[in-house]
């Protein structure tokens, strides 16, 4: 009977190749995707189905998908989509976000602006929402949670009906300005309050918060202003509408409700401007006058005082033991006999009365 020979060396695997490390996003249906409704002729939507691979030409019907490009690997899977034109596929890929929108007779492309979210809810910062719209699809994606993308996505879960992907598109345009309104409207009671104090006379940092409320509003006006713009250059508003079932004309009127309240907004916040200014100034020119008072009282006393320190023979009241007080009383009666020139000349009493 053969021994086996433990003594001899045996190959023995000493490693394990790498293994790939699991990422539950790949077991997404697309990658980057944060949601996918397929939509019936009737408007019922359906969330897709996590393990089935993301259709965008599902046949009857349509799609809405809506992507993170915060997912590196989202750029390439557009990049490999047939279904996708190259301008389609350039705004879900391109790293510049601006306002901006473009139609090539079969799809309308572009970017939005939006309030970026958070888990309190939106916030004063822009963010870019970047989209794609066909007949039977629309494709959105973005870098930061935004409001009107949310808003509606939460909409649809709930059971909205939409019937087309430009009804669709419409509505996250319709929350986005919700979004600006709501924005504007905390603005405009934050300039109320600030109003409020100005005419108490209760100036503390009021011309800081207002600073910051006219950027924040600077800041929402100017890609209203463009998208508004770019609006303008379409084609054909009539021919998009369609295409792809949206009317650029109902985003136009919201647009210049928005750029109309901002403006009212700005012109109040520049007169209120002014009138801190001027309280300002006209406060600086008190504080101003009361010290230019006080010197001018306290000149006679500091050069009798500078007199009587002079450490040479001759001077008065040296002898006396009362000398002190009546250095004190004469140096008080020439700054009350200053004071009565001030008075008789009306300078307090102007300043006073002003």
């Amino acid at each position: 009977m053969r021994r086996p020979n433990f003594g001899a060396e045996q190959s023995v695997p000493t490693s394990i190749g790498p293994l790939d490390p699991f990422d539950p996003r790949d077991l997404l249906p697309a990658p980057g995707l944060i949601s996918a409704f397929k939509f019936d002729e009737l408007g019922q939507s359906e969330l897709w189905q996590a393990d089935k691979a993301l259709d965008l030409s599902p046949g009857e019907g349509w799609v809405w998908a809506h992507f993170n490009l915060s997912d590196a690997r989202a750029h390439q899977w557009f990049t490999e989509r047939p279904e996708l034109t190259r301008q389609s596929q350039e705004v879900l890929t391109t790293h510049d976000e601006h306002a901006y929108l473009r139609d090539d007779g079969s799809c309308l492309t572009g970017m939005v602006a939006d309030l970026v979210r958070n888990v309190q809810g939106s916030t004063e910062e822009i963010g870019y929402l970047h989209f794609a719209l066909s007949d039977r699809l629309l494709i959105t994606a973005r870098r930061h949670p935004l409001q009107g993308a949310d808003a509606t996505r939460s909409a649809v879960e709930n059971g909205m009906r939409m019937a087309t992907p430009g009804e669709l598109f419409s509505a996250i345009i319709a929350n986005s300005a919700d979004g600006f309104d709501e924005l504007v409207d905390r603005l405009t009671i934050n300039l109320d309050r600030i109003e409020d104090r100005v005419l108490m006379e209760k100036l503390m940092d009021e011309r800081q918060r207002l600073s910051r409320a006219r950027h924040t509003a600077v800041r929402l006006q100017r890609p209203l202003a463009s998208l508004r713009r770019t609006l303008r250059r379409v084609r054909s508003p009539a021919q998009v509408a369609s295409i792809t079932n949206f009317d650029p004309g109902s985003i136009m009127q919201e647009l210049e409700m928005l750029e109309g309240d901002l403006a009212t907004f700005q012109d109040r916040a520049r007169l209120l401007q002014d009138e801190i200014n001027l309280k300002v100034a006209s406060q600086t020119n008190r504080q101003l006058f009361v010290l230019s008072v006080l010197t001018a009282l306290f000149v006679p006393a500091t050069l009798i005082t500078g007199l009587f320190g002079m450490n040479v023979g001759g001077m008065p009241f040296t002898e006396s033991p009362d000398g002190f007080w009546w250095g004190l009383l004469v140096s008080l009666l020439s700054s009350l006999f200053v004071c009565l020139l001030l008075v008789k000349a009306g300078a307090i009493r102007r300043q006073s009365g002003s």
